[in-house]
């Protein structure tokens, strides 16, 4: 399947609690006429991937709230997919993609990820 890079949406230093992070993250965009039956996964960089269909993710009855580690009492959103919770970085980059998608796409529902319940 052919796919066509349209251009790169967000580009950021990880930062945790005032701490920086050795790495950065670079999100690109892609058009693709069709989904391809498989992933090739890169065994050492990503565990799983699978495809998440946008009116999954722009409806507000999917958010939920979790805390991001055992024993942290703050509450981060998410969201819940076939056995799959979507959270952290991965909600993060989403939800800016939406957010620069404004007026194509509906997602005042979503809190952002920085939102403490």
């Amino acid at each position: 399947n052919a796919s066509k890079l349209h251009k790169e949406f967000l580009r950021f230093q990880v930062q945790h609690q005032e701490k920086f992070y050795p790495f950065g993250i670079s999100a690109f965009i892609h058009k693709i006429e069709e989904a391809p039956a498989t992933f090739v996964l890169e065994e050492r960089e990503v565990a799983a991937a699978f495809w998440l269909p946008l009116k999954h993710f722009l409806n507000p009855d999917h958010v939920s709230w979790k805390p991001l580690a055992k024993n942290n009492n703050i509450d981060y959103p998410c969201l819940e997919f076939e056995g799959h919770t979507i959270w952290g970085l991965s909600y993060f980059i989403l939800w800016e993609l939406f957010s620069q998608l404004e007026g194509h796409c509906d997602h005042s529902h979503l809190p952002p990820f920085y939102y403490h319940k």
